[in-house]
């Protein structure tokens, strides 16, 4: 099983400017594919010696095995994330922008084309080029009406307002009033497995709780003496 969060600590290497360009514009497909080109290389081969660039090594050169401390290896590890990173980004970077206007027009009164271009030309809403079209985030609508209360106010149907939401008031009446706040905020996750993974970890210490015991009943019986002693 790959170890993405290993893998995720060497984002830091970055991309080769090509595929960092094409990521840029949301050409994820063409980025990809190159990523895959670039994965199906021997590197070490390569980099940073004489046929890096185009030239032929001397006689005896011997490249080394890795040219950097973990060079190779780090940028392999940054292009895999990279690569599963953009194959996602299209599916949470989802309205197209007549889409956007029609969803939140199902949702909002009255709500206009300009009134979204308005929002849209005040950073209101996330936004990347997928495939060289901007395409808005999936939760946009859910933020916008949870941020801006005049577009709340004109939901056609109103979700009905949890009760854990009047804790939080008073901080929503500050950033109303000052533009910021701060707080201290908990966050809960949760792991999962996939049915192969929990089966091969429960054979796994099945195994060796299976071998301890045998030791431990093996070192028990060496311990133990027995002895017979003589009638009289």
């Amino acid at each position: 099983m790959y170890d993405w969060n290993e893998a995720v600590r060497s984002l830091n290497v970055g991309l080769p400017d090509d595929i960092a360009r094409l990521k840029a514009a949301g050409y994820y497909q063409e980025a990809i594919a190159r990523i895959d080109r670039l994965l199906a290389e021997d590197w070490t081969k390569t980099q940073n010696g004489p046929a890096s660039n185009g030239i032929a090594p001397p006689e005896g050169y011997v490249p080394p095995e890795n040219p950097t401390p973990h060079g190779v290896d780090a940028l392999r590890e940054a292009l895999t994330v990279q690569k599963e990173i953009m194959r996602r980004l299209p599916g949470e970077y989802c309205w197209t922008e007549a889409e956007a206007i029609a969803r939140m027009q199902e949702r909002v009164r009255d709500f206009t084309a300009e009134e979204f271009k308005k929002l849209d030309w005040e950073g209101r809403m996330d936004w990347r080029f997928v495939e060289g079209e901007k395409r808005y985030i999936r939760s946009f609508a859910e933020t916008l009406l949870a941020t801006h209360p005049e577009l709340a106010a004109r939901q056609i149907d109103p979700p009905q307002q949890h009760p854990s939401w009047e804790r939080y008031e008073p901080e929503h009446e500050q950033m109303v009033r000052t533009g910021a706040v701060s707080a201290d905020i908990t966050l809960e996750t949760s792991i999962g497995m996939s049915d192969e993974a929990f089966a091969a970890a429960l054979a796994s210490s099945s195994e060796s709780y299976s071998s301890e015991s045998r030791k431990e009943l093996t070192s028990s019986a060496s311990a133990t003496n027995f002895s017979i002693s003589p009638s009289a």
